[in-house]
């Protein structure tokens, strides 16, 4: 079974690195937005739209057979939203929709946007969070060089329109660390509302990237759940 996996804001394929499931039942392929790594010399996307026409292009061969997605923080939003968007072409839907340290389409945002915020305090917020290591932020030149993606990957979900009519007919899990400071799990368990299929939540010990301990339990938990029934 081929796994999808989103990255967070800026991330790439290091993302999940080391991720594996113990079996080797679940083969993870990270994906990589424009602008970063292999595609550094494309133009980074900062719309939603342009982020999902680039992916139905991109991965639209490859979503074929039995495949899930998992997408944390920004990159749940995105794989939501990949997800609405081949089920209105009438293509054939991933076996699991898996989304991680996300608000869900339904719930309005507790942070101001930060997007177009000074350098001082956009780094301050993702500090916060946890999400840039202490040798980047000590280092100017790294951290110029991370930026350009961070900043086009939040004007892309603060952007972000939900849609009214959210629900989509197959089964979703939803991931989520007890200490996010950016998602509380009430957010996350709103994931519910988005799927007319089932639905099964998990909390793990952390903050906002608490899968970097947890990547082997959570591919466990998708395996168990990729058990379940095949989407309409």
């Amino acid at each position: 079974m081929r796994i999808f996996c989103f990255p967070h804001a800026g991330g790439g394929s290091l993302a999940y690195r080391g991720w594996r499931h113990p079996t080797a039942a679940l083969d993870v392929i990270p994906v990589v937005l424009p602008g970063r790594e292999a595609l550094r010399q494309q133009r980074m996307p900062t719309r939603m739209t342009e982020v999902i026409d680039y992916l139905v292009g991109a991965l639209g061969p490859r979503l074929v057979g039995d495949y899930a997605f998992f997408g944390h923080s920004f990159g749940a939003g995105v794989a939501y939203e990949l997800t609405r968007r081949l089920h209105e072409q009438g293509s054939r839907l991933p076996r699991l929709l898996a989304v991680s340290g996300r608000r869900a389409p339904n719930r309005a945002p507790i942070w101001p946007p930060v997007h177009a915020a000074s350098d001082e305090t956009f780094l301050n917020y993702l500090v916060g969070l946890g999400g840039i290591p202490s040798e980047v932020v000590e280092n100017p030149a790294l951290l110029q060089a991370f930026l350009p993606s961070l900043r086009a990957d939040f004007t892309v979900h603060e952007t972000y329109v939900a849609p009214t009519n959210p629900a989509l007919p197959l089964p979703v899990s939803a991931f989520t660390g007890a200490q996010d400071p950016a998602v509380s799990v009430t957010d996350v368990l709103a994931w519910r509302d988005i799927t007319t299929n089932s639905f099964r939540a998990r909390v793990f010990p952390g903050g906002h990237f608490y899968l970097r301990e947890h990547g082997t339990a959570i591919l466990s938990a998708m395996y168990d759940d990729l058990e379940g029934p095949t989407p309409r």
